[in-house]
């Protein structure tokens, strides 16, 4: 058996079921991780770079017009294999990755937002997780302008304390969107079917001392606002 957490993170759950409302005037006719950027699904630029970081299962958590997802990757991209947990209803980001967790074979697993691109480097995050050994570790980025985001606060040790809200301006670290979850902590909670991964769940157990962050200074967008999305058609040409 593998023993330590390098090879072990293998799996990922991506978080594909969301309407995307605030990009219907732009992309109506997709879900919003399919939104094409140059040609391409924004959602194979982020299995290209899972895959050049060894990822080798992803678990897309998927809802509305799933089938569109489905039928575009079917069961593998390149070397990776692709299942579907589908939400009969809406769920929640928390409520998704409980139900894709059943099908997760390892005991820690990564979940990214299927709207955002954060290509760091899993080595570094993996090592974090293993030597703090979290209930979740969190992929952040310090910016110049928070307001959208909202922040996090760290203490030195870099153990997560506090969630500030959006709307405030000035730096910050914000919540880019990538976890390394425990599986068996957080199944052992026994949530509720339907709710908010991030205030339902995070915000409520940091004071626990259960969530840690690690820094990263990669490039960073959300396409999920009509702004963002125009900018992703150009930054991403090197992608192509």
């Amino acid at each position: 058996m593998k023993n330590n957490y390098l090879e072990m993170i293998e799996e990922a759950i991506i978080l594909a079921g969301g309407f995307g409302s605030r990009l219907k005037g732009v992309v109506s006719d997709v879900p919003k991780p399919m939104a094409p950027i140059n040609n391409r699904p924004f959602l194979e630029y982020l299995l290209d770079h899972l895959l050049s970081e060894g990822f080798q299962r992803i678990i897309f958590a998927v809802g509305y017009k799933s089938e569109l997802i489905k039928q575009h990757f079917g069961s593998h991209y390149r070397s990776l294999e692709l299942i579907y947990a589908t939400e009969n209803i809406p769920l929640g980001t928390g409520g998704a990755i409980k139900l894709a967790l059943q099908k997760v074979q390892g005991t820690h697993v990564a979940i990214l937002n299927g709207d955002t691109f954060f290509p760091i480097h899993f080595t570094r995050f993996f090592n974090l997780h293993q030597n703090k050994n979290p209930e979740v570790t969190i992929a952040l980025k310090k910016v110049n302008n928070a307001e959208r985001y909202g922040t996090i606060k760290m203490d030195k040790n870099q153990q997560i304390i506090r969630f500030i809200e959006k709307g405030q301006k000035g730096k910050g670290f914000i919540n880019c969107g990538i976890y390394l979850l425990n599986t068996s902590k957080f199944i052992q909670r026994k949530l509720a079917d339907k709710f908010s991964f991030e205030t339902d769940y995070l915000e409520e157990i940091a004071p626990e001392q259960s969530l840690f962050g690690q820094v990263f200074d990669n490039y960073f967008i959300d396409i999920g606002i009509p702004e963002s999305y125009a900018q992703a058609q150009i930054d991403f040409k090197s992608y192509t």
